[in-house]
């Protein structure tokens, strides 16, 4: 998505700058500090307003995929008249996107139409951007699972990954940073019909945030020397 502004960032550079945004969304409650990425890419040239429209396509592509997952998860976890709920409320936040696209004035209308089209000239774009999301997703569940399985969580597959699903959605909160406190209820309450006791739920919650700390650490050491290199 950044080369298809015209910028030409090496992979050093993206991993860099991945990595950063990794280390300002473990920091702050619901990755707001993923935002933080703007200012990165504002000193590679790109203009602050797309810089903002390109992470929040980010996250857009996040949330098309775990809306997707959800609905499945809500029916495997509560059945399918959850399930139906579930995508009424997926249709129902269309509609109020529609309703506010509707009551926008022409002139941000044009301007988002154009941040789009510079964003995403291609259908190639989009589709890459979804795949890699859906990929980013598997290594997600498949690293939770892994920690499950290693402290004797053995509940089916389906079942742990519309328990993650949910999870994520949850830790999302504007509460805590790294869904610190919002995990771990989720977790409690969601295994516990499936005969996991609170302690392996408790202790799951905690290796998973103590995994999303150490993976901000190399985003944090390149923040910290960019902030060093600046004051040089």
């Amino acid at each position: 998505m950044v080369r298809s502004t015209g910028i030409q960032p090496t992979f050093l550079d993206s991993w860099r700058l991945y990595n950063i945004g990794v280390f300002l969304a473990t920091i702050t409650p619901a990755k707001l500090g993923e935002f933080g990425k703007a200012a990165y890419l504002k000193k590679e040239g790109l203009s602050p307003v797309i810089g903002i429209v390109l992470v929040i396509a980010d996250r857009l592509a996040d949330v098309i995929v775990i809306s997707l997952l959800s609905i499945v998860g809500v029916g495997i976890l509560f059945g399918m008249t959850w399930s139906l709920i579930a995508i009424l409320l997926v249709v129902l936040l269309c509609l109020i996107t529609l309703l506010i696209w509707s009551r926008m004035s022409g002139e941000y209308k044009l301007l988002i139409k154009m941040t789009i089209f510079t964003l995403m000239p291609e259908k190639k774009t989009i589709s890459m951007a979804l795949f890699y999301t859906v990929l980013s997703w598997i290594f997600y569940f498949g690293w939770a699972i892994y920690i499950a399985y290693s402290i004797d969580i053995t509940v089916n597959i389906p079942v742990l990954i519309s328990v993650f699903t949910i999870t994520g959605i949850l830790s999302l909160l504007p509460i805590a940073p790294a869904g610190l406190g919002t995990r771990d209820a989720a977790l409690l309450t969601l295994l516990a019909s499936y005969g996991v006791i609170s302690s392996q739920a408790v202790a799951l919650a905690l290796l998973m945030f103590c995994s999303i700390l150490i993976m901000g650490i190399p985003g944090g050491l390149c923040w910290i020397m960019q902030g060093s290199r600046q004051k040089g």
